[in-house]
């Protein structure tokens, strides 16, 4: 079978699907047909996973570590979508070359056996709940418009009792937690939203250094102004219509979410926090 370095996904047949009380996108098959087949698939040893809760800066840290792996400042044809482990087909994934970045969303507890048999290395990727929530009303307002539908109150709500889309930003972080717990010797890097923005030449050297794929001072800082905001959003929706369509990129700004948060879902994030922050360590950053 021949190699192939892209895989396309059908946007247009993307759904909402539910299994066992999980809400999440479905696309060639049911949820229940397909994570099961998660769960089970084969991880090659140089396999780096990159997960994160949706609207974290996904497709940014992708290109910074697709990057690192190939040792190239250049995008590659390759994007997220190709090794999206929610949706794509598990079937296709062993078409891709190696080095495979997979991408996911899912709960810690569905991902790949083999990625906690083999210690996989995995970068997680997080960030303020309140973008999170911010970023989440634009995109899926770009997706359905309605204002009162998505307003800034009504997903709060949702986002609050976690019914969302993979259970929510708080029960994701849970999960996660707890996993780690579980798997003290499984390599994981967390790196902020928030970390990237304000020293992203440090972050790049920290994640250069954790995947063992060093570089040169000349080339970390070749990547952050490869993937400026600016520069990532004109490069990414110029290849893909998509991006723009679905709100992928907006402005970067990571404190944007103080214009659209009101006070009172801001005292509610507080309260929440707060009395998290003694279970959960990415609560307490927040």
């Amino acid at each position: 079978m021949a190699s192939k370095v892209q895989l396309d996904l059908d946007h247009s047949k993307m759904k909402q699907g539910h299994h066992n009380g999980l809400l999440m996108p479905e696309c060639y098959e049911s949820l229940a047909d397909h994570l099961p087949k998660l769960k089970a698939m084969e991880i090659r040893e140089d396999d780096v996973l990159l997960c994160s809760f949706p609207k974290s800066g996904t497709h940014w840290m992708y290109r910074v570590i697709d990057m690192l792996q190939r040792g190239q400042v250049i995008y590659d044809k390759r994007t997220p979508d190709c090794t999206f482990l929610d949706i794509q087909r598990i079937e296709r994934l062993v078409e891709l070359d190696s080095p495979r970045l997979l991408v996911s969303h899912v709960p810690f507890d569905l991902l790949p056996q083999e990625a906690k048999d083999k210690r996989t290395k995995i970068v997680h990727v997080y960030r303020n709940p309140r973008a999170v929530l911010v970023s989440l009303c634009f995109q899926m307002a770009a997706l359905e418009p309605d204002d009162e539908k998505w307003s800034i109150d009504k997903v709060a709500d949702l986002m609050f009792a976690g019914k969302m889309p993979y259970s929510g930003w708080f029960n994701y972080m849970d999960k996660l937690h707890a996993y780690e717990k579980e798997n003290p010797a499984q390599p994981i890097l967390h790196v902020s939203y928030e970390e990237m923005t304000q020293n992203p030449l440090d972050t790049v050297k920290k994640l250069a250094e954790f995947l063992e794929k060093p570089g040169t001072p000349e080339m970390y800082a070749a990547i952050v102004e490869a993937c400026s905001f600016k520069k990532q959003k004109e490069s990414e929706e110029s290849a893909d219509p998509n991006q723009a369509r679905l709100k992928f990129y907006r402005k970067g700004d990571m404190n944007d979410w103080k214009n659209y948060v009101t006070v009172a879902v801001n005292e509610k994030f507080e309260e929440v926090l707060k009395g998290r922050a003694g279970s959960c360590p990415f609560s307490a950053k927040y």
